[in-house]
């Protein structure tokens, strides 16, 4: 009898785990997507600092000629 009981216990656990056995979480679908786009965002950061530098660099030479294009422009 007790092993009966027992017998009946372990197939209706066995029963109310089996769909879960099979089934992955959505969360590790949604956190690779997560992943996915904070990967992204952070390669746009790096190009938009990297042509900020590129502007910076453009300008400084720019300074620089036109610093020497007026001084040449005095000397004259």
């Amino acid at each position: 009898m007790r092993l009966q009981s027992l017998s009946t216990r372990y197939q209706e656990q066995s029963n109310g785990l089996a769909p879960w056995l099979d089934v992955r979480p959505d969360t590790v679908d949604k956190l690779r997507a997560v992943v996915s786009s904070i990967a992204a965002l952070k390669s746009k950061l790096r190009h938009r600092i990297a042509d900020c530098q590129d502007l910076q660099e453009v300008s400084q030479a720019f300074a620089l000629l036109f610093d020497s294009f007026c001084s040449s422009r005095r000397a004259e």
